[in-house]
């Protein structure tokens, strides 16, 4: 398997991740180069991972190739676990992508990811699959919260730089008067 930025992570870790692509994709017959590149992206700041794949048809035959991104600051913030699940996640995507020709987060996939201990938001899981279910690789940790006088607050990732023009959206007192709580 191709690691891209696999320095990110210790290599312990990085083939545990090896062990789990390997051992989900022959349970489910797959060949293992349908999956070129597994990246520990910096970039993905909004998503645990994504997978995208491509399709070439020669005659009748259909032929599949993935690339899945994992998201490095997932891991930082909520550790290995967090990743290999959302590897699974993604890998169950490819499989039912690969062997039922069904992409999305379709009946199949729930059935594979849950099969395998992959990770669904609560939201895709649905009640049939909540044991599975899981948003807390989805939450923003905030570092901040800012309280003004009148009892109004708000929580910010990062410290307000410029408070110039901004105030509370119930008292229009201004941000620089409020009482600033470091979180984390």
């Amino acid at each position: 398997m191709n690691f891209k930025n696999s320095h990110l992570m210790p290599k312990t870790e990085i083939k545990i991740l090896n062990e789990v692509t390997e051992t989900m994709l022959l349970k489910y017959s797959a060949p293992l180069s349908c999956v070129q590149e597994i990246e520990i992206s910096n970039r993905l700041k909004t998503t645990a991972g994504r997978i995208r794949y491509y399709k070439r048809t020669n005659g009748h035959q259909k032929h599949y190739s993935f690339r899945i991104s994992l998201a490095f600051n997932n891991y930082k913030e909520f550790g290995f676990d967090s990743i290999k699940k959302t590897l699974i996640h993604e890998l169950s995507h490819a499989i039912s992508i690969l062997k039922f020709d069904s992409p999305g987060h379709t009946e199949i996939f729930k059935k594979i990811c849950s099969e395998n201990s992959g990770t669904m938001n609560s939201k895709i899981a649905g009640n049939k699959y909540k044991e599975f279910a899981s948003n807390d690789y989805c939450r923003t940790k905030y570092k901040y919260q800012y309280t003004c006088q009148c009892g109004a607050s708000f929580k910010r990732k990062n410290k307000v730089k410029k408070t110039q023009g901004m105030c509370c959206s119930r008292c229009r007192r201004p941000v620089a008067e409020m009482k600033v709580q470091t979180l984390i």
